[in-house]
């Protein structure tokens, strides 16, 4: 039976945001190594890596193609072949870097219960700005591909 306080429920919910925001942290930083890790990946799975599904079955580049090896240039500081192989790629670099720190001061800080929820109203508002343009783009991508 849950005690009267509401103390159970609101640990619980403080441990899922704590699981979720490793989960996200460690999927960033695999994100930021797999530049890196992707010519291991080639050797091992030569068959399967490097395949793009909706290239394979339309004939055209999707909006993501490129990124990987965008996202590595832009590791090494070559910012125009970053661009020219996806414009994208600058943008989800910061992406992934604003995410790392942002999850990192999440976990390593003993953040006060009334600051919580404002951290996680801005979590919650950053992701639906940054999904929003990421569908500007998909739409833009696509009315230039199909529709001209």
């Amino acid at each position: 039976m849950l005690p009267l306080n509401g103390r159970s429920n609101r640990n619980s919910g403080e441990r899922t945001y704590k699981t979720v925001n490793w989960v996200i942290l460690g999927l960033m930083l695999y994100l930021l190594s797999l530049p890196f890790l992707s010519p291991l990946f080639e050797k091992c799975f030569p068959r399967v890596s490097g395949v793009c599904l909706y290239r394979e079955l339309s004939g055209k580049p999707c909006p993501l193609c490129g990124m990987t090896r965008a996202v590595g240039a832009v590791l090494r500081g070559d910012f125009h072949r970053a661009v020219s192989l996806n414009p994208l790629s600058i943008f989800a670099v910061l992406f992934i870097l604003s995410e790392v720190i942002f999850r990192a001061v999440l976990l390593c800080l003993n953040i006060n219960r009334r600051s919580r929820p404002l951290l996680v109203r801005a979590d919650i508002f950053a992701h639906l700005l940054l999904a929003g343009i990421f569908i500007c783009y998909i739409g833009k991508f696509i009315s230039k591909h199909f529709f001209m």
